[in-house]
């Protein structure tokens, strides 16, 4: 997500690190956005993400906005993204990249 690909401490679980307050474990610095917009077409190193353990910090029980954007294009069988554990609803979906402007026009509120 955001071009930074998840890996898992292998020391000590997140949680328990925050709860224990560890250093070192994670950092708060995840990015809000991508640091560029992704190009199907132009440099193929666009699409191996640095690994890192970064996190984003939200009040408790908050709303957020996500926008997944699958750009495993390269290979027979993409893989589908999926989320365990949330209340999430899908709002809508399409191909390309996502349009702060036109897209969020076609999210489907009503029933989704």
């Amino acid at each position: 997500m955001n071009n930074e690909s998840f890996v898992r401490p292998s020391n000590i679980p997140m949680l328990e690190a925050q709860f224990h307050n560890v250093s070192g474990v994670y950092t708060r610095n995840f990015p809000d956005e991508p640091p560029v917009k992704f190009d199907y077409s132009l440099d193929l190193s666009l699409i191996y993400a640095p690994k890192s353990t970064k996190v984003k910090t939200l009040k408790f029980n908050s709303t957020v906005e996500m926008v997944l954007q699958n750009t495993t294009f390269l290979v027979i069988k993409n893989h589908p993204m999926h989320l365990y554990g949330f209340n999430f609803h899908v709002l809508a979906q399409g191909f390309g990249n996502y349009d702060l402007i036109n897209h969020p026009k076609k999210f489907n509120f009503v029933n989704p």
